[in-house]
């Protein structure tokens, strides 16, 4: 999968990136694990609608106890695998 336009690099373009502006949330994580390493499943709420909807798996690379890198699996389709509801309230 080729990187995307909006390549973040960094802690301060990854922090930007994940989390939310003030107000109201339009994203959920529910923690996960994939092949023994820490995951996140992204869940995405647009504008008008009451549920979240699954966008992506994020799985994290660690370094030292932080966050070296993340693989992006933007299928939300890869969720059903690991047993993740489709949508959330």
């Amino acid at each position: 999968m080729p990187p995307y336009a909006a390549w973040c690099e960094g802690r301060g373009d990854v922090a930007r990136s994940w989390l939310m502006p003030s107000g109201e949330a339009r994203l959920r994580y529910i923690a996960t694990s994939a092949n023994g390493q820490p995951a996140l499943a992204v869940y995405r709420r647009r504008p008008g609608d009451d549920r979240y909807v699954q966008l992506a798996l994020d799985v994290l690379g660690l370094d030292g106890g932080l966050v070296g890198g993340v693989v992006a699996f933007r299928a939300p389709e890869v969720l059903a695998v690991f047993g993740l509801p489709p949508t959330l309230d």
